[in-house]
């Protein structure tokens, strides 16, 4: 379904106001975020600005989506064993099983499954970003090991509960998908 929006413009032969009938496209940003036709001469609105990526991260990109992710997590507890994380766009509406995470005005559902061996824990995250003005989904698939930082003696278990509990997955993973920029 095409929606038009209508845009107030000046014409310039009697400086009466002419309506500009735009179709209401969106552009994804590199931030996330969306950005709609505007004006009298149709074109995107300007993109936010986007931090600057990090030296150390790397990139990545295929002919659907690029994307920057960092090398390593920098964690001595948690490691990251699917890595890079695997990012699509799909089709279809948005339905969410897990739970919905907030980051940065962006709602993400997130499914976690959780296996233990040898003193570890594996969990595969996905994170899911409703697309709504392509009517599609992004999608972020990665696993991380964490160790059970019980098998530790102090102050190497303390250390480690610290940096799980300080950890912050959520916000690593809304500035990956910042960096997302669809190709087709």
């Amino acid at each position: 379904m095409v929606m038009v929006v209508l845009f107030a413009a000046c014409n310039e032969n009697n400086g009466e106001d002419e309506p500009v009938f735009c179709t209401e496209d969106a552009k994804l940003c590199p931030d996330g975020s969306y950005v709609g036709r505007q004006g009298p001469d149709c074109e995107f609105a300007a993109c936010p600005e986007v931090e600057d990526i990090p030296s150390d991260w790397e990139n990545y990109s295929d002919d659907d989506l690029s994307f920057s992710y960092p090398s390593e997590l920098g964690k001595e507890f948690i490691e990251a064993t699917q890595w890079p994380p695997a990012v699509t766009v799909s089709e279809g509406i948005f339905s969410c099983v897990g739970e919905i995470h907030t980051v940065n005005g962006r709602d993400y559902c997130v499914d976690v499954q959780s296996e233990g061996a040898a003193g570890s824990t594996y969990n595969t995250y996905d994170y899911l970003l409703n697309l709504e003005a392509e009517n599609s989904m992004l999608h972020v698939r990665f696993t991380l090991r964490f160790v059970q930082c019980q098998n530790y003696d102090e102050p190497e278990r303390g250390r480690c509960e610290n940096e799980q509990a300080d950890f912050d997955l959520d916000a690593l993973v809304d500035r990956i998908v910042a960096t997302v920029e669809v190709l087709n």
